[in-house]
């Protein structure tokens, strides 16, 4: 949409550009209804039509994920070293409050996404500065890619930050029994890796702080992935390029 118009019903037509194609309801003809089994509107719109035209006219900021976040009041330690695969540095980024809380506070450990190819852990700066500022301790971490190191590096590369995260915790002012991993897309997969995975020795790999444990009181995962042995994960690029070969190739990973 090049331009905003100062009426609704100048918004288009179904199928236009802006909105998504569908039958327009009774009511509203300026909006059109979105095909059966749509996600619900988040909370504070009655549909995601509504959402879409509030975006439109402008009434939802966006983020700029590369804009430098406001750390005011915090502690900001970039390129922390918290492995090592071989001779790779595994790094992550650590926001807390510079005032700290009498007693530990939660740690959030943001991973992003990418396809497992790409991203970087700034990705999620905006985030960490934001729940720091709330009184977490927040890290965003690094891992290797596929074209690295395949399936399981990326899990292994996560699980050894939890471990990082738990022996460094008194250090940072967090409770190591209160650690959750939040992840998008390729990191949401990871996120819940850690969550169904904890302790499986094959998965915990030897980049550091053996002995321990990778356990994560909770998972937040927006929009990854949950099932690699789907129909449609089975024969798709990104899949197969993370676990290095196609579903039927070896069904046992």
């Amino acid at each position: 949409v090049d331009q905003v118009p100062e009426r609704a019903e100048d918004l288009g037509r179904p199928g236009e550009e802006g909105l998504i194609p569908g039958r327009a309801p009774a009511k509203r003809p300026d909006l059109v209804r979105l095909p059966a089994g749509a996600p619900p509107a988040p909370r504070g719109y009655p549909t995601m039509n509504a959402l879409m035209l509030s975006f439109v006219l402008g009434r939802v900021r966006p983020i700029d994920i590369n804009a430098t976040p406001d750390t005011t009041g915090l502690i900001v330690e970039d390129g922390v070293e918290y492995g090592r695969a071989g001779d790779r540095a595994l790094l992550l980024d650590v926001y807390r409050p510079a005032q700290p809380a009498a007693t530990p506070v939660p740690a959030l450990m943001f991973i992003h996404g990418g396809g497992w190819t790409g991203g970087d852990r700034s990705d999620y700066q905006f985030y960490t500065a934001a729940f720091a500022k709330k009184g977490y301790v927040c890290v965003t971490v690094g891992y290797r890619f596929a074209q690295e190191a395949p399936f399981p590096a990326a899990v292994q590369d996560v699980k050894c930050a939890v471990r990082w995260l738990r022996e460094n915790a008194a250090d940072l002012g967090a409770d190591p029994d209160q650690i959750v991993a939040i992840g998008g897309s390729a990191g949401g997969y990871l996120s819940m890796m850690i969550g169904y995975a904890a302790d499986v020795p094959e998965l915990e790999g030897d980049s550091g702080h053996t002995g321990v444990s990778s356990r994560v009181a909770g998972v937040v995962d927006l929009y990854g992935p949950t099932d690699l042995t789907s129909a449609e994960a089975r024969d798709n690029p990104t899949v197969t390029r993370f676990l290095a070969h196609a579903y039927a190739a070896d069904p046992g990973k």
